[in-house]
């Protein structure tokens, strides 16, 4: 069953509320080539954001004239040249609540005055680490990520991340195969218990993200004949009760080019933001999303199966 019929048999209708979350995607530049990708992130991707749309979305922030979480995505947004810039400008902005920055970790290695960055800008560092084993985060993302995430966090960890109530870096777990994650809380327990025990490093909170399958992740399914398994899975745990509190109901998302999506995942599928105006954030305000019906496709599931799926961890 399509997700838009799986929706209409609830009667659920997926329409925008107030906006909470702007989600900006600095382009698809990469440090590494990991299996789960939704982006197909690498480093041979050229697409970055240019200072004019980064201008135009702080223009758009300022005239929100409400409060506003910022959450910076890519690829790797380190891997933009205006990264500091943007975060700094972001940083004045009296209606801007939080700046949350992804980080793949491993990119941060040979970039500490960046981190200062981060850290004096009160940044909220989300941060890849698919597993909290060694072996299973190196056949994720290559061999030798895991201990370079490691050396990361330490020093993330000397610095006050994870420790000064202002600096928080929370973890994102992903599943490494075909499968639904488990359950959040028992995993950040798991988390917090080995990579203390192991390694003495704190964070604040562990999210649970579900594989979306489109790009690099259905690349893989469709190769090893496992897509129509997995989406299978997905559809049959659907949990009606999550479609009322899915991140796009919140949430707008910009793409490197400017043109605005209602999550990142419909940006990689170019299922661009039903408003009538224009797609294009610098010709918008925040009242043209108001009320606007959400696109869907049935990668939709993979948001709404078992405990839920956002850029927040789970729903449920």
């Amino acid at each position: 069953m399509h997700f838009s019929e799986m929706l209409k048999k609830y009667g659920i209708n997926l329409n925008k509320k107030e906006i909470k979350t702007i989600q900006i995607n600095t382009g698809y530049a990469c440090n590494l080539n990991c299996s789960h990708c939704h982006v197909d992130a690498n480093k041979n991707r050229t697409e970055t954001i240019k200072k004019e749309v980064i201008d135009d979305c702080l223009k758009f922030i300022k005239n929100c004239g409400r409060e506003i979480d910022i959450d910076i995505t890519g690829g790797a947004p380190e891997k933009s040249e205006f990264i500091e810039y943007f975060i700094k400008e972001l940083r004045k902005l009296k209606n801007v609540k939080r700046i949350i920055l992804r980080t793949n970790l491993t990119i941060l290695e040979d970039k500490k005055e960046i981190i200062e960055v981060f850290k004096d800008n009160n940044v909220e560092l989300t941060a890849s680490l698919p597993c909290y084993t060694k072996e299973n985060v190196d056949e994720q993302r290559g061999n030798g990520t895991y201990e370079k995430c490691i050396n990361i966090l330490k020093y993330l960890n000397s610095i006050g991340y994870g420790i000064d109530k202002n600096l928080i870096i929370n973890l994102v777990y992903n599943p490494l195969d075909d499968y639904l994650p488990s359950s959040q809380k028992e995993l950040e327990k798991d988390y917090k218990t080995n990579l203390k025990n192991d390694h003495n490093i704190v964070f604040n909170n562990l999210y649970t993200i579900a594989n979306i399958p489109i790009g690099r992740f259905e690349e893989k399914l469709k190769k090893n004949n496992r897509y129509e398994a997995y989406m299978k899975l997905l559809e049959d745990n659907f949990n009606a009760s999550n479609a009322f509190k899915v991140m796009c109901l919140d949430t707008i998302n910009i793409g490197y080019d400017g043109k605005v999506y209602d999550c990142d995942f419909n940006q990689m599928k170019n299922l661009l933001s039903q408003n009538a105006k224009s797609y294009y954030i610098g010709d918008l305000t925040i009242d043209d999303f108001k009320d606007n019906n959400i696109p869907v496709e049935d990668y939709c599931y993979g948001c709404t199966a078992g405990e839920g799926s956002s850029c927040q961890g789970n729903l449920s």
